[in-house]
């Protein structure tokens, strides 16, 4: 039998950009390590929707204009409606998470996701994702700022460059959120 789950009231699963343009092998922004995080982000994601606690994801996904703050950074990217801007295994065709696009490194700036996350009465975010030392310091900082409790899942994110992830964990760690392992949540013996 069960025991009962271990997350708290009020808080939600954000899973940052895990869409086929960063997942998939033959993507020109695929991030090594992505393979690694996925069986821990399944079981994150599998451990929220059985507790009815939200699932909510981001989607990078820009309209490549001028007016696109990516688009003026780094050129042409994924594209709104694209095949790469689509979610990936294990979350690609599941039912229960709720996915806003966003064109910035923060979805907390897309309205949709801020009036749904204020409807559901929010207190605290749990982050995985891809890439640590940018979407997902930038959605840490971002739900802090916010005034939101977050704790983000070191097992369950990752980036293309390993000294930026372990040097984005440091920073998260010591000025915005709690950097915690995946096997905190659920039922596991503490």
């Amino acid at each position: 039998m069960a025991g009962k789950s271990s997350i708290p009231p009020k808080s939600a699963l954000l899973i940052v950009d895990w869409q086929k343009f960063f997942v998939a092998p033959s993507s020109k922004a695929f991030v090594r390590g992505s393979e690694r995080t996925a069986p821990m982000i399944g079981r994150v994601f599998s451990l929220f929707l059985s507790s009815g606690a939200p699932v909510l994801a981001s989607v990078h996904a820009g309209d490549n204009d001028p007016a696109d703050p990516f688009f003026r950074f780094y050129g042409k990217s994924v594209g709104k409606g694209e095949p790469l801007a689509s979610l990936e295994d294990p979350l690609h065709a599941a039912e229960g998470v709720c996915v806003f696009e966003k064109n910035t490194y923060s979805v907390f700036e897309n309205g949709d996701f801020m009036r749904k996350i204020t409807g559901l009465q929010i207190r605290r975010f749990y982050i995985a994702g891809l890439q640590t030392d940018k979407c997902v310091l930038a959605n840490a900082f971002a739900a802090f700022d916010r005034g939101f409790a977050v704790s983000v899942l070191k097992d369950c994110v990752a980036s293309r460059f390993p000294v930026r992830h372990s040097a984005a964990l440091d920073i998260i760690g010591k000025c915005c959120a709690e950097v915690v392992d995946s096997g905190s949540l659920g039922n596991e013996p503490k």
